[in-house]
């Protein structure tokens, strides 16, 4: 997964999670340490569902749809496409 945080955030963090539930539960800790209230994602096929539902009940939750993301961002790649979700 690849994410950022808004241009308000004093550092840069990068981490990567794995899309499994122990990984899930660890992005999930990981945001809500930093007090995280939205997330954006996109809806790619079906791997946003689980991570949707690791995060729902905890925060914001705001689904992107990738041909949109792809008009916007012109070739897409996932860090482009996290900085115009977080934006």
């Amino acid at each position: 997964m690849s994410f950022v945080f808004p241009s308000t955030c004093p550092k840069r963090y990068l981490a990567t999670f794995d899309t499994t539930t122990k990984g899930l539960r660890a992005y999930h800790d990981f945001l809500s340490q930093f007090h995280v209230e939205a997330v954006g994602m996109e809806s790619t096929g079906v791997y946003w569902c689980p991570v949707w539902h690791a995060l729902c009940d905890d925060f914001e939750l705001i689904l992107a749809q990738p041909a949109h993301m792809k008009a916007i961002t012109g070739q897409k790649t996932d860090k482009k496409d996290a900085y115009w979700i977080a934006k």
